[in-house]
C-alpha cells in the first residue's frame, strides 16, 4: 500500500472518532488529541513511523505579567521511510516536564500535518 493510501486511512480512522477525539488547545484551536493521532498512526504504520528529538531548550519571553520561560522542542519524524524535522514550543507554567511533552507533541502534530494526517483540523472542519 502506497504512502498516500495509509495516510487517507489514517484520516478516516480519525473522522470516525469524532468528536470524542479533538479538543481545543491553550490557545482556543481546534485538533485531534495527541494520542488519537498516535493510535490512528500506529494502526496503519506500526513499526513504520518515528520520533527522535533533535533539540530541546527553554528561551524567555516577555509577556503581559512579565517573563515567562518556554520550553522549545525540535524532532525529526520519519514515516513510511519519508523524514520531516519540525518543532514547537509551549510556555512553562509550573511543570517543565509537562510544557516540553506538549511541545513535543505540538512538534509530532505539525510534523504528521505535512503529511496531511490530521487536515480536517487544520481545515477547519472540527466544530
Amino acid at each position: 500500500m502506497e504512502l498516500r493510501d495509509k495516510v487517507k486511512k489514517v484520516n478516516e480512522i480519525l473522522k470516525s472518532g469524532e468528536p470524542g477525539n479533538w479538543s481545543k488547545d491553550h490557545k482556543g484551536y481546534s485538533g485531534y488529541k495527541p494520542q488519537a493521532i498516535i493510535d490512528a498512526v500506529n494502526i496503519e504504520f506500526i513499526g513504520e513511523w518515528s520520533i527522535e528529538v533533535l533539540e530541546h531548550t527553554t528561551y524567555p519571553t516577555k509577556g503581559k505579567s512579565g517573563t515567562i520561560n518556554n520550553a522549545f522542542v525540535k524532532i525529526k519524524l520519519t514515516l513510511g521511510g519519508v523524514t520531516m524535522e519540525s518543532y514547537a514550543s509551549h510556555p512553562i507554567q509550573t511543570d517543565p516536564g509537562d510544557a516540553f511533552k506538549s511541545a513535543q507533541t505540538d512538534a509530532m502534530k505539525k510534523a504528521m500535518a505535512h503529511f496531511s494526517i490530521g487536515n480536517r483540523a487544520y481545515h477547519g472542519l472540527l466544530q
